[in-house]
């Protein structure tokens, strides 16, 4: 009973590795999403502790780019750290903000946010300076979860406005596309109860 329990849980949140696969195999689908080759500049708003980033700073390669931001400073500590520890130059750590993101303006062809959108208070603040951050045509990857699961007993600060932890996969669309992107692809399944939308700078 209890193991049914347990594989039940796992089941329901946002991603479990063991269950629904690796992070290298996720790092694989963002990169053939966002179409990341040697010499992309990318950014990762919201890069937690700079796992992906760092994974996506090999993929670019010295001639590329890729921009972590966080507003945690311990956070962004670790990713300096995590960079340096790899011998890559080619990471820019950036504090963000509640309502900035304070990327360079025109600095990407690629934005992506994995689990954030829903922890945002300010998403069309947000929304703005990610498309004032990526070149026209650029490509900005939303990861998140649907409300309802068992992370709704768990606060992230903006339960009234999406109706639990989490963001509904039709309010990411529909505030991203007022923000002046294109609808490219999704929302699609993307690792256990997450889903991802792929849009685009005109």
């Amino acid at each position: 009973m209890l193991a049914a329990a347990v594989v039940f849980a796992a089941a329901n949140l946002p991603y479990v590795p063991v269950v629904h696969g690796s992070s290298a195999d996720e790092i694989e689908r963002l990169a053939a999403w966002l179409e990341i080759q040697p010499g992309s500049r990318v950014a990762d708003v919201g890069a937690g502790d700079g796992t992906y980033a760092v994974a996506l700073a090999r993929l670019v390669g010295p001639s590329g780019r890729v921009y972590a931001t966080e507003i945690d400073k311990d956070k962004l500590a670790e990713i300096r750290r995590t960079a340096a520890e790899a011998g890559l130059a080619n990471v820019t750590v950036i504090e963000g903000a509640v309502s900035r993101t304070n990327l360079p303006e025109a600095c990407c062809d690629a934005v992506y946010s994995r689990l954030v959108y829903h922890h945002l208070t300010d998403p069309d603040a947000i929304n703005a300076y990610i498309r004032r951050a990526l070149r026209p045509g650029g490509r900005l990857l939303i990861i998140d979860f649907e409300p309802g699961g068992p992370l709704d007993l768990f606060p992230s600060g903006t339960e009234e406005r999406h109706g639990g932890h989490g963001a509904p996969r039709e309010t990411v669309t529909k505030e991203v596309t007022a923000a002046g992107f294109e609808l490219l692809r999704g929302p699609d399944t993307w690792r256990g109860r997450t889903y991802a939308v792929l849009f685009r700078r005109p």
